[in-house]
């Protein structure tokens, strides 16, 4: 039996919460026009994410949530979003909604932070980690999902794969996604991912801007904030790693290149970017077959691994080091004393 799906690729805008839940209620009601059953948008899609955005943290279920309900139709809807616990922590979660309410939730569980030192933003000063890598059971389909910096991490694709993910969700707020590397994920593991990005201009928090400019475009705002382009990169991969669908300016800049246009003459990716939705379609009985089957995973041995699950070992912070002892100084010779003479 078919399971269509549909990756949303849409701007987010920092802060306007109510402009993007709008344009998300209308994205998802093309989508499910389309008859999608699973319909999957980009991390913290309602207040994007960055230094100040913990204010816009809301509860699941929330007005976000009663929102996409009212919208849902027959479909699932994957809505990533900023939640505030009852604790007061804010995660970077995804709801799963249905007509009928909120299905599961997924936590973000690796926070980001620049390696490089161009963007010195983390994901740490405005939230807390998850504490597990989540599938949802949505009945037709076992859905892994991975947020963010989740996507970074081979270990997570395997451990969802292994616990039986018929598909992977990969909501992102990046600025260009690896596509190589999430294709080898889904071909390594044999399981399709639904990767959605951002498209628009992100904040970014660079230490030194001259030096962070050689690595990312910047503009910087009138508030003198400084802006990222994100290029989007949305894709659907199948199992075998190969993209399914993909935005229409992925498509141009493709065939351009295949019909031999000079460099100069290609549109740049970023340019003339619009909302899009990314279809396909997947046998999930298929996909179970392809899995069991795979080389990939029935040829592992695990008895070689142990040393991937080792905890990392603990760095004790060092005693300080005791002050050098001063020079001793040298004694001076004692003076001879001259003999007195008496008259």
């Amino acid at each position: 039996m078919a399971y269509p799906v549909t990756v949303i690729q849409t701007h987010v805008d920092s802060g306007d919460v109510e402009s993007n839940r709008h344009n998300i209620l209308l994205l998802i009601a093309g989508a499910v026009a389309r008859g999608s059953k699973l319909i999957v948008l980009p991390e913290a899609c309602v207040s994007d994410l960055y230094r100040d955005a913990g204010q816009f943290a809301e509860a699941i279920p929330g007005p976000s949530t009663e929102l996409v309900q009212r919208a849902a139709g027959n479909a699932t809807v994957a809505l990533p979003l900023l939640e505030k616990a009852a604790d007061g922590k804010v995660y970077s979660a995804c709801a799963f909604i249905t007509k009928d309410g909120v299905k599961g939730v997924a936590r973000k569980t690796h926070l980001f932070r620049d390696a490089h030192g161009h963007d010195s933003y983390r994901d740490a000063e405005v939230l807390a980690p998850g504490s597990e890598l989540s599938i949802i059971d949505l009945g037709d389909a076992r859905v892994g999902v991975l947020l963010g910096f989740d996507a970074e991490f081979p270990e997570a694709f395997r451990t969802l794969a292994l616990r039986g993910a018929d598909l992977i969700v990969v909501a992102l707020n990046q600025i260009n996604p690896d596509v190589n590397f999430l294709s080898a994920m889904a071909l390594r593991n044999r399981v399709p991912l639904l990767v959605a990005n951002r498209i628009g201009f992100r904040k970014v928090y660079p230490g030194v801007p001259e030096f962070s400019a050689l690595a990312m475009a910047l503009v910087q705002d009138k508030d003198g904030s400084f802006l990222a382009r994100c290029r989007g990169g949305s894709v659907i991969l199948d199992a075998d790693g190969r993209p399914l669908a993909e935005p229409s300016q992925n498509v141009q800049r493709d065939l351009e290149t295949l019909a031999g246009a000079p460099p100069q003459a290609i549109i740049p990716i970023a340019h003339f970017q619009q909302d899009e939705l990314l279809h396909a379609s997947f046998r999930i009985d298929d996909i179970r077959v392809q899995r069991l089957t795979s080389p990939f995973i029935a040829e592992r041995r695990e008895d070689l691994y142990g040393l991937a699950s080792k905890p990392a070992p603990v760095v004790e912070e060092l005693p300080a080091a005791a002050p050098a002892a001063a020079p001793a100084k040298k004694k001076a010779a004692p003076r001879k004393r001259k003999a007195k003479t008496t008259t």
